[in-house]
């Protein structure tokens, strides 16, 4: 994967008054949405206290990030790395094509 180009984009979500900010590198997906995680979740067959142990959170950070429904996850930045980390371990590939999505990626 060639990486040449860097963004650094932010989200906010004025309901709680949090700001996450990502850096997002070309060819490569974030994960970004609560809807995201959920299903991200279910395609890996995995559930919120075991990823959340995986990841070295509490199973509270995963049940807010999930939360957030369709829009973006508030929260640690290092957090939502740490989850999609373990998620992408598990076969999931995020994809953000004009909208937040995941499938299953089965070599």
């Amino acid at each position: 994967m060639t990486i040449n180009l860097v963004i650094k984009t932010s989200f906010v979500k004025w309901k709680i008054g949090a700001i996450t900010s990502f850096i997002v590198l070309k060819d490569a997906y974030m994960l970004t949405t609560g809807n995201q995680l959920k299903a991200a979740r279910i395609l890996a067959e995995i559930e919120q206290k075991e990823l959340a142990v995986k990841a070295g959170l509490n199973v509270n950070t995963i049940r807010n990030m999930e939360s957030a429904g369709n829009g973006p996850i508030a929260g640690r930045a290092a957090n939502v790395q740490m989850v999609q980390k373990v998620l992408e371990a598990r076969g999931v590939e995020f994809l953000n094509h004009g909208r937040p999505g995941v499938r299953l990626n089965i070599k």
